[in-house]
């Protein structure tokens, strides 16, 4: 499902981003922590198996807030 914004992405999901589960990965994409499976190369695998592709610079981002998420 979409929605059209007024306003830039990143200003809409501002407050959701203040939580630690929630990553901004690309323009328009957030994603959460708590659904992350696994993390290989350029993939993100979450519940359900879906999978969502990303560069290897992303996924290295991703990879280590996602550590981070869960070594807390």
């Amino acid at each position: 499902e979409s929605i059209f914004l007024r306003i830039p992405f990143t200003e809409a999901v501002q407050d959701i981003l203040k939580d630690k589960r929630f990553v901004l990965c690309a323009k328009g994409l957030v994603i959460n922590l708590s659904h992350v499976l696994r993390i290989k190369d350029t993939e993100v695998v979450f519940t359900g198996e879906q999978t969502v592709f990303f560069s290897k610079k992303t996924c290295q981002t991703i990879r280590a807030k996602w550590s981070a998420f869960y070594s807390q």
